[in-house]
């Protein structure tokens, strides 16, 4: 959360010439309303299920796919995108609280319902997973999004 991963996945994939796919709104597009209000109705079960099988389908395009941080927390998930290439957008604790809060237009379910100390334990909880996952892990914060595509590109390089 607050990672800069959709920003990031739009900017990357026009520099690479590629569509840009956003998980979340694909989902958001699927169930009709908003993930907050899906939560609410429907439980973090039967969204986990959905992201899944949105997952399984849309990493199979050749395109840059933005993800949700919760992706990681279902092993079949982790398993699918340990086939790809995937890159880590990491931000502290300090600085993603920042931009949560900052988000005027923050629907981020888990966000809404928890502490800052509550998400800083969730993303603890979650670090190793995405450290384990990815190819490429890029530190985001003090950075803006052009400067985070370039130093994906250069490390990166072919392999993208």
């Amino acid at each position: 959360m607050g990672a800069g991963k959709t920003t990031v996945g739009r900017l990357l994939a026009a520099r690479l010439d590629r569509p840009h796919l956003d998980l979340d709104e694909e989902i958001t597009t699927q169930i009709g309303c908003s993930i907050q209000h899906f939560f609410e109705n429907e439980g973090e079960q039967a969204f986990r299920q959905l992201e899944t099988a949105l997952l399984t389908e849309m990493i199979q395009q050749e395109a840059v796919l933005s993800t949700g941080g919760g992706i990681i927390i279902r092993p079949e998930n982790r398993q699918l995108l340990a086939k790809e290439k995937v890159i880590y957008l990491a931000a502290t604790p300090e600085v993603f609280l920042t931009r949560i809060q900052s988000d005027e237009k923050n629907k981020r379910p888990l966000a809404v319902e928890k502490t800052a100390d509550e998400l800083t334990a969730l993303y603890l909880e979650r670090q190793a997973w995405y450290e384990a996952t990815a190819q490429l892990t890029i530190l985001t914060d003090n950075k803006t999004p052009a400067v985070i595509v370039s130093e994906i590109i250069q490390e990166m390089g072919d392999d993208l």
